[in-house]
């Protein structure tokens, strides 16, 4: 009997607008919209919206935060910071710290349902770890025209002086509470939009109408892929 696969919240607009879906780590998500060289131009001169729903998304809560960072991730940040890290298997993983006692780890790596566990059960017993990957829709911004996108959809202060990479915030995205965090890719900047699940495919579709003018793109990830490799 086949397993059964979940579904992102943004699924009809993926299907509705055409795209190519395809069975990922227990998820059916787009593969593309478009063909993949027309998908990699568009996205180099402007911008790339992509649906990371599938990744695992951990909440993480407790007054020892910091100090499980620092052991973990061998990192000393605080507030509104993030760090990246990778595990000996090759697991990439980064906290975004939102307050000094909540933050949310995420994983945008291949992963399985035991990963998952196992990154739980690594907890010490002053964290109290909840896996929401489920409660919150992820989209990824890719491109030279991430900013004139997202100026246009929240009042965050998000000049590059003020808002770095690996800089998280809280704030409304399409009027939308949610987080963002800022994870620039090699060679292009790249945002990172969680809001929960129940207003996914509105914030998806907003971000598309208003990135028109900024030559935005729906994108697959096939390109996305092809883009951090």
């Amino acid at each position: 009997m086949p397993s059964p696969q979940k579904q992102s919240s943004v699924h009809a607009a993926h299907v509705e607008h055409g795209a190519v879906m395809a069975h990922k780590d227990g998820w059916v998500m787009p593969e593309r919209y478009a063909d993949l060289n027309d998908e990699v131009s568009r996205v180099q001169q402007g911008v790339g919206l992509t649906d990371r729903s599938d990744i695992i998304k951990i909440d993480v809560k407790g007054s020892a935060l910091q100090t499980w960072v620092k052991q973990t991730f061998d990192a000393d940040i605080k507030a509104q910071e993030a760090c990246r890290g990778i595990t000996d298997d090759g697991t990439v993983r980064i906290c975004c710290l939102m307050r000094v006692d909540w933050g949310l780890m995420i994983v945008p790596t291949p992963h399985t349902a035991e990963r998952v566990d196992t990154l739980m059960e690594q907890a010490p017993g002053a964290l109290h770890m909840t896996d929401v990957s489920s409660v919150y829709t992820a989209l990824q911004l890719i491109g030279p025209r991430c900013l004139d996108v997202l100026q246009k959809l929240t009042s965050l202060d998000l000049r590059p002086s003020l808002f770095s990479n690996l800089t998280c915030k809280q704030g409304t995205i399409a009027k939308v509470p949610g987080l963002m965090l800022r994870d620039d890719l090699a060679a292009y900047p790249s945002y990172w939009i969680f809001i929960t699940r129940e207003y996914g495919e509105f914030v998806w579709e907003t971000i598309c109408d208003v990135g028109k003018a900024c030559d935005l793109i729906p994108i697959g990830y096939e390109t996305y892929r092809y883009l951090t490799t």
